[in-house]
């Protein structure tokens, strides 16, 4: 270029455009392969939050419960347990159950026959069968399986008696 004009060479925008043409054809894939694994990603985590708040409440519960009663269906397991800290004794009594319509595991807790909450812990359990309670020796097996969308993981946990000694 000459000291007074002003602009680009005809060398120079072709320059421009063949990088910026590589970069955007760098960018389609890579686009394109973050919007399919989105959703899969979002899935992923779905599942995972609901073992794990599974696994939050029944260690919670393990840590308390005294008595523990089979159930039939859609019901699984009944936790009972007495809290003596206060004047009066408390009652505690805690369902897990299966929600057909939403489903859901359902976690109730009652204090003395009164329902204090009623909480849906996993959302993602698509059948009755993918939660199954166990109990030998004192000790609760609880297996679930959450699946969302095409994304299904399973995990085992085991709850113990509370001992009182």
């Amino acid at each position: 270029m000459r000291g007074r004009e002003k602009g680009l060479t005809l060398v120079e925008i072709v320059i421009a455009m063949t990088i910026g043409a590589m970069v955007i054809a760098l960018m389609v894939p890579a686009t394109q392969l973050m919007m399919r694994l989105g959703p899969r990603l979002d899935n992923e985590l779905a599942v995972v939050h609901d073992l794990d708040i599974v696994r939050r409440w029944l260690i919670r519960d393990g840590q308390a419960f005294r008595h523990y009663e089979m159930r039939d269906s859609p019901e699984y397991v009944r936790f009972q347990w007495y809290d003596y800290t206060g004047e009066l004794p408390v009652k505690y009594t805690v369902t897990y159950s299966y929600d057909a319509e939403n489903t859901s595991l359902i976690r109730e807790e009652r204090r003395n026959g009164v329902v204090k909450s009623t909480l849906r812990i996993a959302r993602n359990i698509l059948t009755e069968e993918d939660v199954k309670f166990e109990v030998r020796d004192g000790i609760v097996s609880v297996h679930i399986t959450a699946t969302a969308g095409n994304v299904s993981r399973s995990a085992k946990m085991l709850v113990a008696q509370r001992r009182e000694y």
